[in-house]
């Protein structure tokens, strides 16, 4: 389920949809009404993404790392790629020597500071800050600064569920989280929130 809502959305309302990847970078998100009508097809390949309308036969495409708006899109594309990139692991600044870690009775706050030409919403010099829990490893928070304390996105990440890892050379599981809210805090921002569901194929089917 994807939730959309906000101010500065075109298009702010709940839709089913199916998310099939075959790696972090390539990533396609299918959006369903009832009767399992097509709204959209998100597709996105490295920096590249494409937007399609069915209903309209309009397609918006664009980079993930392009400078400036290209479409009233944009910001919804934005959110939506941070919450993905949640799910599979990937966080804006890894690599950069930049990196402080904290420790309290809960979490461990790793803080990046690195240069993004636009990879969050954002341009310029920017703070990442991930909260995992102290126990479990699993990411809690990513915060997105700028100018100091300047939060500008924040992606939440909850209901960690275990599933199979098909990988033959990995653990049998995988946890996995299976609700994440990504919100633009700027004026006219919006929120895109990802409430993934479970489907079990039957093995004696």
């Amino acid at each position: 389920l994807v939730s959309i809502s906000g101010a500065g959305i075109p298009l702010s309302q709940d839709l089913n949809g199916v998310v099939s990847y075959q790696q972090p970078d390539q990533v396609r998100l299918k959006g369903f009404i009832r009767l399992g009508v097509p709204v959209l097809d998100f597709y996105r390949e490295g920096d590249h993404y494409e937007l399609f309308f069915p209903a309209e036969g309009r397609m918006v495409s664009g980079r993930v790392d392009g400078d400036g708006h290209v479409s009233e899109w944009d910001q919804t594309i934005m959110l939506s790629l941070r919450a993905l990139d949640a799910v599979l692991g990937k966080v804006a600044g890894l690599g950069s020597p930049n990196v402080h870690v904290l420790k309290d009775d809960r979490y461990y706050s790793i803080d990046q500071v690195f240069s993004s030409p636009d990879s969050a919403g954002i341009s310029g010099e920017a703070l990442v800050r991930t909260k995992v829990d102290a126990q479990t490893l699993e990411v809690n928070s990513i915060d997105y600064f700028q100018s100091g304390d300047d939060l500008i996105v924040s992606v939440e990440c909850e209901d960690y569920r275990a599933v199979k890892n098909k990988k033959s050379d990995a653990p049998p599981f995988v946890r996995l989280p299976f609700k994440v809210r990504a919100t633009d805090h700027r004026v006219l921002g919006g929120s895109v929130t990802l409430t993934f569901r479970e489907f079990l194929l039957n093995a004696a089917s």
